[in-house]
């Protein structure tokens, strides 16, 4: 496709100062001059001076990175530079996305109003929800209270916003340095897959909301106010190309809430763990609560026969169980039970329930956006018995490592001439198929398969 999504795009310039602005139209974007306090009224219903006083908890991230090379792992590709965006939050800590920060050497802050920059550390990261926590560094206590000064943490909106209400998101995008404000609705709130490149290693569908405001490489990790200068969502994701315009994603505030409740030290922000991927000190977190099965829709009238479901009921059937899942739980899902509803909602034949009135959503959110060590209930249905099954779930290992720095590094093996690597989601989402090309894997594979057919003959 044309319109393909970028995760966020970090702004990457090789260059010390980004392109020059390109106006469109279509991007209802101004830029708000540093020290700027009086804007005109908005259509939103509040004075644009009154979200100006948000400005000084958001922040330009200036990252320096080396990405690994996990098809060539006895290197790393030269040192890269991008532009991001952060906001300040309770404890004294800044939020942004996790792919702003990924494979961070040194990482940046530049307040608004100052040019004066700190440095800066990653303390925790979430791969699966996209969001990083960082703290200030200094030399000495009065540079790093300097950064603090004037500095107040941003307040999160309660529960998702509804649709067509109006939003701003605030940050520092391509085309300029100087902090930026977009403006548009809330367009729809959906369940997607946070990853793109290897899906496959997702924990499952996640709350996702689309606005209409411009999204640009450079605005993430930025915040997404309401109309009552709240925090709604981070923004991280956006639509490329000529099929999709004003595309943009934000991820919602529980969602993000939920990750910060999760990390062991939110409240002692000296209890961190050595990151034995060799990384640098981070605070434990585990992942969100993981969908622990499969599943097929029950709108086939033979399926429905097979497993003798009334005509009224509605639901899936489970086509398999996660092994690991299963030696959590005395009692747990089984293949062939068929899930009616999760925590009391009713389910339809294509894995569907409502949120809000009418409105159907993906079922993986009453999971994926539960708070660590909350219980789900499901309602299922097994050899024609109605039962009932409670569990608290959580992240399930991976078949195969998923996170650079986080459970792998680039490593390697040679025997014989031969290079071995471990198989890992890096090493599929790193490499393209023309990489596999020029460094000659594939053609050591097909020389593999030739020699096994002959022998097999």
């Amino acid at each position: 496709h044309n319109a393909l999504p970028h995760h966020g795009q970090r702004f990457e310039s090789n260059e010390d100062t980004p392109p020059p602005p390109i106006i469109s139209p279509r991007a209802r974007t101004r830029s708000v001059s540093i020290g700027s306090k009086q804007l005109s009224e908005t259509g939103n219903g509040y004075k644009s001076s009154d979200l100006s006083s948000r400005f000084c908890s958001i922040v330009l991230l200036e990252v320096s990175y080396v990405e690994p090379e996990y098809l060539r792992p006895w290197q790393k590709s030269s040192q890269g530079s991008a532009y991001g965006t952060g906001f300040v939050i309770s404890g004294r800590r800044v939020l942004t996305n996790g792919h702003v920060i990924k494979d961070a050497t040194d990482i940046r802050l530049r307040k608004h109003g100052n040019s004066k920059r700190w440095r800066a550390r990653v303390i925790c990261e979430g791969p699966d929800v996209d969001l990083a926590v960082l703290e200030v560094l200094g030399d000495d206590d009065n540079e790093i209270e300097a950064f603090w000064e004037g500095v107040e943490p941003i307040q999160w909106a309660a529960g998702l916003p509804l649709l067509q209400s109006s939003v701003n998101v605030v940050g520092y995008p391509t085309g300029g340095r100087t902090i930026c404000v977009t403006e548009g609705v809330v367009s729809r709130i959906d369940c997607s897959n946070y990853r793109i490149k290897t899906a496959a290693a997702a924990p499952g569908n996640l709350l996702v909301i689309q606005i209409d405001a411009a999204i640009n490489p450079g605005n993430s990790g930025g915040p997404c106010f309401d109309h009552a200068g709240r925090v709604v969502g981070v923004a991280f994701q956006g639509m490329d190309g000529s099929d999709a315009q004003n595309v943009g994603y934000i991820i919602p505030t529980d969602i993000a809430r939920n990750f910060l409740h999760a990390i062991d030290c939110n409240d002692d922000p000296t209890s961190v763990e050595s990151n034995n991927a060799g990384g640098a000190d981070l605070c434990k977190y585990e992942g969100v609560q993981e969908i622990p099965y499969r599943w097929a829709p029950l709108q086939n009238k033979s399926l429905r026969k097979f497993l003798n479901i009334p005509k009224d009921g509605s639901g899936v059937v489970i086509t398999s169980v996660s092994p690991i899942a299963q030696t959590y739980y005395d009692d747990f899902l089984q293949e062939n039970d068929v899930i009616t509803h999760i925590d009391g909602k009713s389910l339809g034949d294509d894995y569907t329930v409502s949120l809000r009135g009418d409105e159907l959503m993906n079922a993986d959110f009453l999971i994926t956006g539960k708070r660590k060590e909350a219980p789900t209930v499901f309602d299922i249905i097994r050899d024609t018995v109605p039962l009932q099954i409670k569990a608290i779930l959580k992240p399930l290992k991976s078949n195969i490592p998923r996170e650079h720095n986080h459970d792998c590094t680039p490593e390697w093996l040679i025997v014989g001439g031969l290079l071995f690597v471990p198989l890992t989601c890096p090493l599929l989402s790193y490499g393209s198929t023309d990489d596999l090309e020029e460094s000659g894997y594939l053609k050591i594979y097909d020389f593999i398969d030739e020699h096994l057919a002959k022998f097999r003959e």
